[in-house]
C-alpha cells in the first residue's frame, strides 16, 4: 500500500514545484492540485464551506488512487482551510462541522511543511503582482495574521494527529536550490513514512 503525502506551507513557498518533481521522482505517483476558488469565474458563495467540501472531494480521490497502489501526492491539504478560518477567527457552521468530522477520520498520511524564515515569507508575499491574490494578501498585512496562522496551523495538525516533518526551503535571503529541497524532502519520507 502507497501513501497520501500533502504538502503544505505558505504561498510561493514551492509547494507546486516540489509536488511536481516528488510526482517524477517517486514511482507510480499521482499529483492532485488544491482547489482555488481565485481561479473561478463565479464565486462559490460560502468560500470556508467550498473548500472544505472540495477538500474532502480530493481526499476521496485520492484514497482511490492509494488503493490502486499509488503514490499521492496532494498540494495543501484541508488543515490550510481549517487553519486560515481559525486565524480570523471565523464561525463554523453546521455543514462545515459535518465536514470537519469527515476530515477526523480521512486525513493524509504524512505532511510535509515547508518552512522559511518569517521576513523571508513576508518578502515573497508582498513582492508578487498577481492580481488574484491581491484581496487575500491583505489579511497578511496584519501584523498578528502570519503568527495566528501558524498557531492554528500547528494546532490542527497536532488535533488530528497527522504525522509530518518539516523541510527549510530558504535562508533570510534566497531560496535554496530546488534539487538539495526534493532530496532532504524524499530522505525525511523514508525515514518517517516508507513509501512500500
Amino acid at each position: 500500500m502507497r501513501k497520501i503525502i500533502a504538502i503544505e506551507g505558505f504561498w510561493r513557498i514551492g509547494k507546486t514545484s516540489l509536488c511536481k518533481e516528488l510526482s517524477r521522482k517517486i514511482k507510480k505517483a499521482k499529483y492532485i492540485q488544491e482547489p482555488d476558488h481565485l481561479g473561478m469565474k463565479k464565486h462559490p458563495g460560502n468560500v470556508e464551506y467550498w473548500y472544505l467540501k472540495k477538500w474532502k472531494e480530493k481526499m476521496e480521490l485520492a484514497k482511490e488512487y492509494k488503493e490502486k497502489g499509488y503514490t499521492v501526492i496532494m498540494e495543501r491539504s484541508f488543515i490550510s482551510t481549517l487553519a486560515f478560518n481559525n486565524a480570523l477567527g471565523k464561525k463554523i457552521t453546521d455543514p462545515m462541522k459535518k465536514l470537519i468530522k469527515y476530515h477526523e477520520k480521512n486525513t493524509p498520511d504524512i505532511i510535509i511543511i515547508l518552512e522559511a524564515p518569517l521576513p523571508f515569507l513576508k518578502r515573497i508575499v508582498f513582492s508578487k503582482t498577481d492580481k488574484k491574490i491581491l484581496k487575500t494578501r491583505v489579511l497578511y498585512k496584519q501584523r498578528s495574521f502570519f503568527r495566528k496562522y501558524i498557531e492554528c496551523f500547528r494546532k490542527s495538525v497536532a488535533h488530528f494527529k497527522v504525522k509530518h516533518f518539516y523541510v527549510q526551503v530558504a535562508n533570510d535571503s534566497s531560496f535554496y536550490p530546488l534539487p538539495g529541497i526534493v532530496d532532504a524532502s524524499l530522505k525525511k519520507l523514508k525515514e518517517k513514512a516508507p513509501l512500500h
